[in-house]
């Protein structure tokens, strides 16, 4: 079987039920371009934002962060993300939300490549949320292994395959990622508030 093209799978994304609120910060804004470039992205994407600056991300998820590239992050993140996503399906309550509607956050924050040596690490950190359940990823990148374009395809494929996760598709764009690194995801029914 011939491996699944990011095209192919996004392709597949649209033909679901599932409408989100996308949200990236510091990496990830491929998967916007490749998501929005399919015939058929109105049906999924209901809004998409890039809250870049640390002021903007603050003010999306509505009030101060303790990291801004963190897996509580891009959790607070999908959160706030799903919030938006049932008051665009015209929920009475942005609070809450059918637990039955097809309606999902996904977040993505990552510290990148820079034109300025980076103290920390280059990681990503991804989440998606829908009504019933949690779901998050985290990956440390191998420092200077990759040129920032190089992570960037990288991320994007992370999140395209978070999306196509939270769709229900089983199907994953390969990652290729280098010796030492490794993807460590962790699902829990957290019940979205």
């Amino acid at each position: 079987m011939s491996p699944t093209t990011v095209s192919t799978l996004v392709k597949r994304i649209h033909a679901t039920p599932t409408q989100l609120v996308l949200a990236v910060t510091g990496g990830g804004s491929g998967a916007l371009a490749e998501l929005l470039q399919v015939p058929g992205a109105s049906r999924t994407v209901r809004a998409a934002v890039v809250p870049y600056a640390e002021a903007a991300l603050e003010q999306f998820v509505g009030g101060k962060l303790e990291r801004l590239c963190s897996a509580d992050t891009a959790r607070t993140m999908a959160t706030a993300c799903l919030r938006q996503a049932c008051f665009l399906t015209g929920g009475d309550d942005r609070l809450s939300c059918d637990p039955a509607a097809p309606l999902a956050g996904v977040a993505c924050t990552a510290a990148l490549a820079t034109d300025r040596p980076r103290k920390g690490e280059h990681r990503v950190h991804l989440a998606t949320q829908t009504a019933t359940t949690t779901r998050s990823s985290s990956l440390v990148l191998a420092k200077g292994r990759r040129t920032r374009a190089e992570e960037e395809q990288l991320v994007t494929r992370l999140v395209i395959n978070h999306v196509a996760a939270v769709c229900g598709l089983e199907d994953e764009l390969p990652l290729d990622l280098l010796d030492g690194e490794e993807l460590r995801t962790a699902h829990d029914d957290t019940a979205f508030k």
